[in-house]
């Protein structure tokens, strides 16, 4: 496009320009040239703004791809891998007008190809202009479909996505017939020759373990190896012994060789004691083989596996997962003891204990909850003699299977650092679930700490101001609700004081601040499915949320049907009720309320039957 800033009258301007005529537009053709002036300039008469001029286009020298020397480094087994070795070569009289394209390689069941219905194996991309009497080698490693067996064509196709014009399209592929072998069909033999590990480790610390596996056949493997990693008591394989590690991985091991597999990981599901190593390669037996005794291999050495120690009032370092053992004698036994935490913000981690056992995600006696951001806090009320076992691990590590050992070469996940602390837990408040709330209302509140107790006293001080407690619900010595009047209360800091009826006294300094009271109230929602046959049951959710910042005090929700039934459960509908009563999950204080917090969002889902052609359903708050 062209432009033209002015032009006098009954004068006249000359421009020219450059156009390229795309490959393939050849013969007689029109250029047509339009004048047009985007509605800024008003005309007399606009049918004189175009012209055209007939031509003859006459295409320029192209190039010419052509696929040749096709060759393969092996037989072809379902689920293997295989080597293509190709040659493109130019053999046009111009180079490419394009720098990259791409080749590609498929199996088809008959001569007959057709790209849509053929078993794509892999493309490569090529860079760089080709010119006339120039080529490149293809070295491509593809997989061959488990799904494949049997006889093919294999085809190699140049400029497989025709993203060059050339000459000539036809030379562009080239084929060869091939056997897809059924890996069952031509068995092997593998090998676990020897396996090195460390002389100690600790639970959940990362370790290496090294085996070597030798191809004992006279055909390739190729494929998919799961090997499984054991600990024994002793040196034999058998039912009582537990699998600490998976390894898997795809490896090719030619006639006789082998391979050295190293395998990183941690163990954390194991009791203290030394064990043998033991790895069983091949164990999901997803490589076909004609003996299978040869596959387990024991570690000459054995490997001590112990916990790391955590004293009362020490702190230990530690990446993503850790397993250690404290020890509680008797001058600490009834006592309160606190573990702590501390992760990065972004990195969320747990603590999980266990007396005299050891924790699991799973299975643990006491887990942890936040204290503050990038902590988390367990305490422990009324310690026993003994010994306690403490987990702490990333949760990043639970989205993944922590029996996995990654192979050498590939990417270990990152490292999450952390810092766990033990110490003993003084009577008083040690944190606030809510640590702010309005002037507006009331606030309630889960307080932890040590030596709590059902009759003691909390208070909120700020100097000579005093919010006393007006309703305590004990849970046990480490944890309690509290509500509080905050109805006109001075806004600033306040400190958390603690007394139990004998006058002990604690203080945890800045725990609360009051704020300017909001007026935001309690959202309530209710969502379902529009359309229900009559008679038809369909799941719907009540959510509600409290966005201001003081309590939201009720009695009830009541979710009501006009023509049909409501219940918790699809059972509950044979009851035929219309009506459904339920209280928060907080449950009901001794004033009778249930109180709803700051930030508190819950939903509850109900199922509802529908009784006639339209029906409504509504959610009564009962204040």
């Amino acid at each position: 496009m062209l432009s033209i800033q002015k032009i006098a009258a009954s004068s006249s301007s000359v421009q020219k320009s450059q156009i390229t005529i795309p490959d393939g537009v050849s013969g007689q053709r029109y250029i047509i040239v339009e004048v047009t002036n985007g509605n800024n300039i008003e005309e007399s008469d606009v049918d004189n703004n175009k012209v055209s001029s007939q031509f003859t286009s006459v295409q320029s020298p192209m190039p010419n791809l052509v696929m040749s020397d096709l060759s393969l480094d092996r037989d072809l087994i379902a689920g293997g891998t295989v080597t293509i070795k190709a040659k493109v070569s130019n053999n046009g009289i111009a180079p490419t007008r394009k720098y990259k394209w791409a080749d590609g390689f498929y199996l088809s069941e008959d001569y007959d190809f057709n790209q849509n219905t053929a078993l794509i194996l892999g493309s490569k991309s090529h860079v760089g202009v080709l010119n006339p009497g120039e080529s490149y080698e293809i070295n491509a490693s593809v997989k061959v479909p488990t799904t494949a067996q049997g006889y093919y064509v294999l085809y190699a196709i140049s400029d497989v996505k025709d993203a060059l014009y050339e000459t000539s399209k036809s030379d562009n592929r080239v084929r060869t017939t091939v056997l897809v072998n059924n890996p069952s069909a031509t068995p092997v033999d593998v090998s676990v020759t020897k396996v090195s590990a460390p002389a100690h480790i600790k639970a959940g610390e990362t370790i290496t373990i090294s085996y070597t596996i030798e191809n004992l056949s006279d055909q390739s493997v190729s494929g998919l190896l799961r090997d499984v990693i054991y600990m024994s008591k002793d040196n034999k394989l058998d039912a009582d012994d537990v699998m600490v590690g998976v390894v898997t991985g795809n490896e090719t091991i030619e006639p006789g060789n082998n391979i050295i597999r190293e395998a990183t990981g941690c163990i954390t599901n194991m009791v203290e004691g030394d064990y043998y190593i033991i790895v069983k390669c091949n164990s999901s037996r997803s490589i076909a083989e004609n003996e299978f005794d040869n596959n387990i291999k024991t570690a000459d050495a054995i490997t001590s596996l112990e916990y790391a120690r955590l004293s009362l009032g020490e702190t230990a370092s530690l990446n993503t997962s850790g397993l250690y053992k404290m020890s509680v004698n008797d001058a600490v036994a009834s006592k309160t003891i606190g573990i702590e935490l501390a992760h990065p913000e972004d990195s969320p981690c747990s603590v999980y204990v266990a007396y005299e056992s050891t924790p699991t995600t799973a299975k643990y006696d006491r887990k942890s909850s936040v204290f503050e951001n990038g902590q988390e806090e367990v305490l422990i009320p009324n310690v026993k003699s003994g010994t306690y076992y403490i987990l702490a691990q990333a949760n990043s590590a639970l989205s993944k299977n922590l029996n996995e050992f990654k192979l050498n070469g590939t990417d270990i996940d990152d490292d999450v650092p952390m810092t766990l602390t033990s110490r003993e837990v003084q009577f008083g408040a040690t944190s606030l679930a809510i640590k702010e709330g309005g002037n507006g209302g009331w606030i309630s509140t889960d307080v932890r700490g040590a030596l709590l107790d059902s009759i003691m006293d909390f208070r909120l001080v700020k100097g000579d101001r005093i919010i006393p407690v007006e309703s305590l619900t004990f849970y046990d010595q480490t944890s309690t609700k509290s509500i509080f009047n905050l109805k006109d209360a001075e806004t600033g800091q306040y400190d958390m004081v603690s007394e139990l009826p004998d006058g002990t006294r604690a203080t945890l300094p800045n725990a609360f601040s009051v704020v300017p009271g909001t007026e935001v109230g309690l959202g309530v929602k209710i969502e379902g499915p529009s359309v229900v046959h009559i008679g038809s049951y369909a799941p719907i959710s009540v959510t509600y949320a409290n966005g201001g910042n003081t309590d939201v005090s009720i009695k009830e929700f009541v979710l009501v049907i006009d023509k049909g039934a409501v219940a918790t459960s699809i059972e509950g509908l044979k009851a035929n009720q219309s009506e459904l009563h339920f209280v928060p999950d907080t449950g009901i204080d001794n004033r009778g309320f249930a109180s709803i917090s700051p930030g508190t969002q819950r939903t509850i889902t109900c199922f509802m039957q529908q009784g006639a052609a339209t029906s409504h359903l509504i959610i009564y708050v009962i204040k």
